[in-house]
């Protein structure tokens, strides 16, 4: 019995020095330049461009946008060559990215780009360079912006301590005001200056002392709407100063409502 067990462990053993052999030596294996490859496809994005006065500019992606806003056309490769047509302008742009205004009220105005690239014919014999793509731009009047309004909700830190807080444009005067913020920052002249896209908002830090009284904390951060319009998300940043100039540090609160 010992026997026939040794001779089973020697055989176990060369069959797998074997083993290592043959598949550590293998000098012509060649890796498949194709693998994980994909076609090059067209295709490019839509979004708001919101300049934050000083702050980094931000692209809000989403095919519907207010009036007066500039929109973005881009492109989401490095194609050879671009050429874009937007709704029934005459133009034709060959940019990478195109950047207009619109004045006035759109719906499903069709934008549409043919991309062109060098085809990788080794690996995708079929491709022949070329896709034209389109997507479809609703643009609504600035003042039916869905994120205008009022909601019921508390801060994250203290969900217990119920308020309002209300988002009022003035066309008038181009003013936008979010009021009650921060709880206690109620008066109109005090309310932080902003930037608006579709069911979005950039509050914008600014420099001055009017923007510590009543509780507003010179807040800075983004305001969003869900895609239903139904929540309101607050996160932004609060100085802890009286005066911007003393001020040290900032802290972080997000605002969670449910609209009125």
């Amino acid at each position: 019995m010992r026997k026939i067990v040794g001779v089973g462990v020697v055989m176990v053993i060369a069959f797998s020095v074997g083993f290592i052999q043959l598949t550590g030596c293998n000098a012509d294996f060649e890796p498949d330049p194709c693998l994980n490859k994909k076609i090059t496809g067209g295709s490019f994005s839509i979004g708001e461009l919101i300049s934050n006065y000083g702050i980094k500019d931000t692209l809000l992606l989403s095919d519907t946008v207010i009036t007066d806003n500039f929109v973005v056309f881009r492109a989401d490769s490095n194609y050879t060559s671009y050429e874009w047509k937007i709704g029934d302008d005459p133009r034709t742009f060959t940019t990478k990215e195109v950047s207009l205004l619109f004045r006035y009220p759109e719906s499903n105005l069709p934008i549409r780009l043919i991309a062109k690239w060098l085809p990788d014919k080794r690996c995708f014999p079929e491709d022949d360079g070329i896709d034209t793509v389109y997507r479809y731009l609703t643009v609504i009047d600035k003042e039916l912006n869905p994120i205008f309004g009022s909601y019921e909700g508390a801060l994250t830190s203290n969900p217990t301590d119920i308020y309002t807080v209300e988002i009022v444009p003035d066309f008038y005067s181009s003013a936008f005001y979010m009021i009650n913020i921060n709880k206690g920052c109620e008066a109109t002249n005090l309310n932080v200056r902003m930037r608006f896209g579709y069911k979005a908002v950039a509050l914008s830090q600014l420099e001055g002392n009017q923007f510590y009284a009543g509780s507003c904390k010179n807040p800075k951060g983004w305001i969003i709407l869900n895609r239903a319009g139904t929540e309101l998300t607050a996160t932004y940043t609060v100085g802890n100063g009286t005066e911007f100039q003393v001020e040290t540090k900032r802290s972080k609160e997000q605002f969670i409502g449910k609209k009125m």
